[in-house]
């Protein structure tokens, strides 16, 4: 029996329309697997897991072997080959040799070549092959040590990356440090300031760059004067431009860039740039226009204590005490009365030498309302005058109200120990230590020389030797434990550790000194 031919063409057809279809289907499923291998390789690639990012690469890669996706999965293999060669750049940096670290270059820049081949107008895996080429071209008379011509030069890859994205901070600053390794330092100031003018901040990391000079520093300015022509970054351009006119002594020019940058974007001013537009006002002597900056800090700050700590700081860098008095003054006449602002006055006389002033203030104060702060001011201001017995008594005071402020047991304990009531000296150092987190180096070198005093030498040397391990430079405290070490009749690591002390100040005359005593004895 024979079929109608009409059924017959419609069977052909069917099963045409059908093959179509599973054709379709296994493409998409080969797609579907290959772009499953290719996520779970991002993902390993993301947390720094680069052996297997590579093999997820590498098999997603493999999946689209068949010859009808080199037209189908082209972008595909693009992503894929650029995130192999990525892949390869960062396991060469892990290479334990380098022949290791050139063969994975090697595949890294074949990958990377693939991907430019599928597209040839992206930027970044331009770049990529760029940092690739570097290394290659850097690895390659090392490993081989003949005469013969580098065939890698990452140069083309550079600039073509550049070509492609002119506004590129990344790109343009490693073309940067390329032509600086290669001694091509002509293109250097242009690309800079070109850097300088798209993107501002970049000049916070060329100025710590080996090429950077006055050249590169004016470059930079330049740089930044187009910004600020461009309109670009308008805040950030204004404050560095402020930065660098402070640098030269221009304080006029950096206070009128600071302020046109405080202008822009107002709602992002904060008490600190409030602060640093009153330290330039302070240096033009337009102590007025200063206070109201000054003043503004204090509106914006939630903690009035901590701001008006550092609009001290900045009178005290300026050696205008008396000027901070008179601000102080008219903070509490205007915005805000309290003890706190007596405190600071009180520390301002401190620091200016008028200690009787700053006596009397601080009696007042700790009569009317009695702060650990305040007393352990006072223990310093005794300190200065050298009268310990009140310095213990203030001190100790401030330890009583503030019992678990490390820095007041210290203080205690240093006016103790000025009096040789080194027992207790040491008692209040060691609870110093005990309250630190941590303790600073120089809390270990106080109970050391109590112990010293008390001639406990070994377990004085036991605390200098915590003290080095902070502060591993301090000579004086080397030359200590040489000493210690003399009274306890070790005149072998006497000797070594004035060497210490000698090899950290070789200028210091009495540590040699010290040692031609240790070498007659010997």
């Amino acid at each position: 029996m024979t079929l109608p031919e009409n059924n017959i063409s419609r069977i052909i057809a069917l099963s045409g329309l059908t093959a179509v279809f599973l054709a379709l289907i296994t493409i998409q499923v080969i797609f579907f697997l290959s772009r499953w291998h290719y996520q779970k390789g991002i993902g390993s690639y993301e947390t720094g897991d680069y052996d297997n990012a590579l093999d997820s690469f590498v098999l997603a890669n493999r999946i689209l072997d068949a010859q009808v996706f080199s037209v189908l999965a082209g972008r595909d293999r693009f992503r894929i080959q650029t995130a192999m060669g990525k892949t390869y750049y960062h396991l060469a940096g892990e290479a334990g040799t380098t022949r290791g670290f050139y063969d994975l270059l090697t595949k890294g820049a074949g990958a990377l070549d693939q991907a430019i081949a599928h597209d040839a107008r992206s930027y970044r895996t331009t770049f990529w092959a760029a940092k690739v080429h570097t290394g290659l071209e850097t690895v390659w008379p090392v490993l081989f040590k003949s005469g013969d011509e580098n065939p890698y030069n990452a140069l083309p890859f550079y600039e073509r990356a550049v070509s492609l994205r002119p506004t590129g901070y990344s790109i343009h600053y490693d073309m940067i440090k390329y032509l600086y390794y290669k001694g091509d330092r002509g293109r250097i100031p242009g690309l800079v300031m070109h850097m300088a003018s798209i993107f501002p901040l970049s000049v916070t990391r060329l100025e710590k760059e080996p090429f950077y000079s006055d050249q590169i520093r004016e470059k930079i300015r330049q740089g930044l004067l187009k910004a600020l022509e461009n309109g670009v970054s308008l805040r950030m351009t204004l404050f560095l431009l402020s930065q660098m006119a402070l640098d030269d002594g221009a304080v006029d020019a950096a206070g009128a860039y600071y302020q046109q940058g405080l202008a822009h974007q107002p709602h992002l001013n904060t008490a600190g740039t409030m602060i640093h537009m009153g330290m330039l006002l302070l240096r033009q002597q337009a102590y007025r226009d200063a206070d109201r900056f000054f003043i503004k800090a204090l509106q914006l700050d939630g903690d009035f204590e901590s701001a008006m700590m550092q609009i001290y700081k900045v009178f005290k860098s300026e050696q205008l005490y008396d000027g901070f008095v008179r601000f102080a003054g008219e903070v509490q006449e205007t915005l805000y009365f309290s003890g706190y602002i007596d405190f600071m006055v009180a520390l301002c006389h401190t620091d200016a030498g008028k200690l009787e002033l700053a006596k009397s203030l601080l009696n007042r104060l700790n009569e009317v309302n009695p702060e650990a702060r305040g007393y352990d001011l006072l223990a310093q201001v005794s300190q200065k005058q050298g009268n310990w017995d009140a310095m213990e008594i203030a001190a100790r005071k401030a330890t009583q109200l503030a019992p678990g402020n490390p820095d007041y047991q210290i203080r205690f304990s240093m006016s103790l120990a000025a009096q040789k009531k080194y027992s207790r000296a040491e008692a209040a150092a060691t609870k110093a230590i005990v309250l630190s987190k941590p303790p600073a180096f120089w809390y270990y070198g106080h109970r050391a020389g109590i112990k010293k005093a008390l001639k406990q030498y070994r377990d004085a040397v036991a605390d200098w030797e915590r003290a080095l391990e902070i502060k591993p430079d301090h000579a004086n405290y080397y030359y200590s434990i040489a000493m210690s070490y003399h009274a306890l009749g070790k005149p072998v690591q006497a000797l070594a550790s004035i060497n210490r002390a000698i090899g950290l100040k070789p200028e210091n005359q009495a540590f040699h000194s010290f040692k031609k005593k240790l070498l007659a004895r010997l």
